[in-house]
């Protein structure tokens, strides 16, 4: 009986050590950043938005954007009053308290002439660092893309060589004679497939990858 007594005593003991450690916090998912560049308001003007996604609680941010030439900003919506917002080649957000909230974070109202507009123009934030209440850099060195396409404009799709909707082998072969010299009909807009303005091997390389997944 004593036996049976004392080894109570000790699964007692154990129980108590273990439920007195502390448990492990999971860990909490990564802060993401995103843009939209696919919005128009009155007069055509494209809306850039920045936007916050597991957000954990910054209080300060440098974010310089990069726009394509001749896209210029008419006007730009902080959306956290409590964030002071600056401008000059960098945005500049910084506040007393930190920012929580998940969602859009900041809005750029850009113009761009007419004859410039191409759809799949490139438009990147480049998040030079974010902070946190700790004053821990949560982000740095970090870019975020996302592209235009213009109403009215055909849509570019890269990749899509032969024009038909489809990605496939055909559109692999088509660039491939037209990169050789072959007299072929292609989207020329859609063939440049790593966006570089040019049409050449490497447009070839990431077709193959795309296609072979």
């Amino acid at each position: 009986m004593k036996k049976i007594t004392g080894f109570f005593a000790v699964l007692l003991s154990l129980v108590l050590l273990l439920s007195s450690l502390p448990v492990a916090a999971s860990a909490a998912a990564p802060l993401k950043i995103t843009i939209d560049a696919g919005s128009f308001v009155e007069g055509e003007n494209i809306v850039i938005t920045l936007s916050l996604e597991n957000n954990p609680g910054i209080i300060a941010a440098m974010i310089a954007p990069i726009l394509p030439e001749h896209m210029t900003i008419v006007s730009m919506t902080n959306y956290e009053k409590n964030l002071r917002f600056s401008y000059t080649d960098v945005f500049i957000l910084e506040g007393k308290t930190a920012y929580t909230s998940d969602g859009p974070i900041l809005k750029l109202v850009c113009s761009m002439p007419d004859e410039y507009r191409k759809n799949g123009t490139k438009v990147t934030f480049r998040i030079l660092e974010i902070i946190d209440a700790d004053y821990n850099t949560v982000v740095s060195e970090v870019n975020c893309e996302d592209t235009v396409n213009f109403p009215g404009e055909p849509e570019v799709v890269p990749g899509d060589v032969t024009g038909n909707g489809v990605i496939d082998i055909m559109d692999l072969l088509r660039l491939q004679k037209y990169i050789s010299g072959s007299s072929v009909m292609i989207n020329l807009a859609n063939a440049d497939v790593n966006g570089s303005g040019n049409i050449d091997i490497f447009d070839l390389i990431r077709l193959k990858k795309m296609i072979s997944g």
